[in-house]
């Protein structure tokens, strides 16, 4: 079984993207492009991708960590994941 950090998704919302937290950044894109509805979802589950795979670009490429720490990150955004442990 694999077994995934909840430090590190931790880590990823906290550094965000270019020094934004990750809840600023996600609400300045979602803003910018006036998503709404499944298109803010979407939103929001790039912008968590992007920071998870700058953190990954960091510390050790792997495609599958990608998939399910941007995963973690989304729903940890939502609160799913902290509710879920």
């Amino acid at each position: 079984m694999i077994n995934f950090d909840p430090g590190i998704v931790a880590i990823i919302i906290a550094a965000g993207i270019l020094g934004w937290p990750l809840d600023k950044a996600i609400k300045w894109v979602k803003d910018a492009l006036r998503a709404k509805g499944v298109l803010a979802y979407f939103v929001e589950l790039l912008v968590c991708g992007s920071a998870t795979a700058v953190y990954l670009v960091s510390t050790g490429w792997n495609w599958l960590n990608l998939a399910i720490y941007t995963g973690l990150v989304f729903a940890s955004v939502h609160g799913w994941y902290v509710k879920a442990k």
